[in-house]
């Protein structure tokens, strides 16, 4: 039963030294995620949400207990910062770290931490500000063409597919927390617009700049998080998948789509001075 006791779970070494290097890195290599997920943790401005993430790594750095909501924060911070280009680490990972390795690492967190009681406590308590952009059905949004055609492998595709099927098939997942981020305002545009994606990429076409990078914000997220995405379902092709995930990530997260990413959530984003 989910309580404001605060509960020790028993990590092990490398779980540990995941979670600190994860949540460490929203004062580094992460610092986008640091414009956009503040609210998704229940944070409005820098001074609390830099207050929230360091708190979370000290207290896990000194193996002490949590409350259930702390938890589920502190797995989303930890998915998004190592799995996600457009609001974490992505491939720069990969700079003195091991990915293949760590996959296999956040695996076992997810088996120690998530609960389904922990992910509502996560998706209640956000605090995205109420949306007054007003989207197109197919949550189109006026887009241009891209920049440059992207073209993915059989792997690639076939990841991003089936992810954004995933979202496609059940678009209630991960709504509350990823639909703000991805720009779209209301649980329709939502549902909509993850079909579309689900589509385009599924048959071969091209997508907009900003399309490409929601397509892949989704892949990133479907394939790493359980609190907000499929992350089981990939259990036995981890290795391969979080190799794949990396090629996308350099193929399609360039500056100017997650520029654009960042600008059409649907809520003002915290900005940080370089």
């Amino acid at each position: 039963m989910t309580t404001d006791e605060a509960i020790h779970i028993d990590l092990d070494r490398d779980e540990r030294r995941l979670m600190i290097l994860a949540l460490n890195e929203y004062g580094g290599l992460a610092k986008r995620g640091s414009e956009l997920l503040p609210p998704a943790v229940g944070t409005s401005n820098a001074e609390d949400w830099i207050a929230c993430y360091t708190r979370l790594r000290d207290i896990i750095n000194i193996q002490g207990p949590l409350i259930d909501l702390d938890w589920a924060r502190a797995l989303f911070l930890v998915e998004a910062s190592f799995g996600s280009q457009l609001v974490g680490t992505g491939w720069e990972w990969e700079i003195g770290q091991s990915s293949e390795k760590h996959v296999l690492v956040l695996r076992s967190l997810q088996d120690k931490i998530r609960t389904d009681e922990r992910s509502r406590l996560l998706r209640e308590k956000t605090a995205f500000p109420a949306s007054n952009k007003v989207g197109t059905v197919d949550g189109s949004d006026g887009q241009t063409a891209a920049t440059d055609p992207v073209e993915l492998d059989d792997d690639e595709r076939s990841l991003m597919s089936r992810t954004l099927g995933a979202y496609a098939k059940s678009p209630q997942r991960g709504f509350d927390l990823l639909a703000p981020m991805a720009g779209q305002p209301t649980f329709e545009n939502w549902a909509s617009h993850t079909a579309k994606l689900h589509s385009a990429v599924t048959d071969n076409r091209q997508l907009h700049d900003l399309d490409w990078a929601r397509a892949l914000f989704l892949t990133e997220i479907g394939f790493t998080s359980v609190i907000a995405g499929f992350g089981s379902q990939f259990k036995g092709a981890d290795a391969r998948g979080i190799g794949t995930l990396r090629s996308l990530q350099r193929t399609i997260g360039n500056v100017v789509r997650r520029q654009l990413f960042r600008d059409n959530a649907t809520y003002p984003w915290i900005r940080y001075d370089d």
